[in-house]
């Protein structure tokens, strides 16, 4: 064989090599891109070249893609954050003012209606233990109009007449026959069944119903009737002593 054709065999066999070469890289490139494109983790056939790190972070990225549904409904980590700084903060915002509007308003209502059905105290009593005490400007009153205020006004232990609760006048029903009216005083209903007047600084007393009996007969309690009459009863309802006096016409 001459030299030429030695030449021209070594030029063939070089060039069937560089496409063999080639051929092999292409298909590798294309197997490469088709991993990466559709991964597999089922796929157990190996990949005989490298992944470089820009191939690597796409076949990650495609398998991230592939665990989580792209779904029209799904909310990312951020949309997720963002809706419910906005419109939902805002509709739990707006819930929350009406219902606070709505509670605090039936509470004032509730308020309102308690208070328009209580009707002020016409009774006061004493237990076994304690005394109970009037101080000025504190008022029974008689129970179906409120026309007639017993307590103590102005020092004075008496009756006085009254237009409803907290507006008692001047005007005297009955008063108690004080030694002084002078310095503060207030009405002690006492568990030995007394009603007395004292000073509140010195605690003289000024007057008193003269009625003690050391307490048998409690509880006592001290009631402003309809009348104008001012008794104080027993635990049986008995009167143990009265103003006397009751109105007529």
């Amino acid at each position: 064989m001459s030299i030429l054709h030695r030449i021209y065999d070594l030029e063939q066999q070089i060039n069937n090599t560089n496409e063999l070469n080639f051929d092999y890289d292409v298909l590798s490139l294309s197997k490469q891109q088709s991993v990466a494109q559709n991964p597999s983790p089922k796929t157990s056939t190996p990949i005989k070249r490298c992944w470089d790190e820009t191939t690597t972070a796409k076949l990650i990225t495609n398998q991230r893609q592939e665990i989580i549904p792209t779904s029209t409904n799904h909310v990312t980590a951020s949309e997720l954050t963002t809706k419910a700084s906005t419109g939902s903060g805002t509709k739990i915002f707006a819930i929350g003012l009406i219902l606070g509007i709505v509670v605090s308003g039936s509470a004032m209502i509730g308020v309102v209606v308690v208070w328009q059905n209580s009707a002020p105290p016409s009774t006061l009593c004493v237990n076994n233990t304690s005394d109970r005490k009037l101080y000025n400007n504190e008022f029974i009153y008689s129970p179906t109009s409120q026309v007639y205020a017993a307590g103590m006004l102005n020092n004075q232990f008496g009756i006085y007449r009254a237009y409803g609760y907290g507006n008692v006048t001047s005007t005297t029903i009955w008063t108690a026959s004080q030694s002084t009216t002078s310095i503060t005083c207030h009405l002690q209903l006492q568990t030995d069944r007394n009603v007395v007047v004292y000073t509140t600084t010195s605690s003289i007393a000024v007057w008193a119903a003269g009625v003690n009996n050391g307490g048998s007969g409690k509880p006592f309690c001290l009631q402003m009737l309809d009348s104008g009459n001012l008794i104080w009863i027993n635990n049986t309802g008995s009167t143990i002593w009265q103003t006397n006096s009751a109105q007529t016409g």
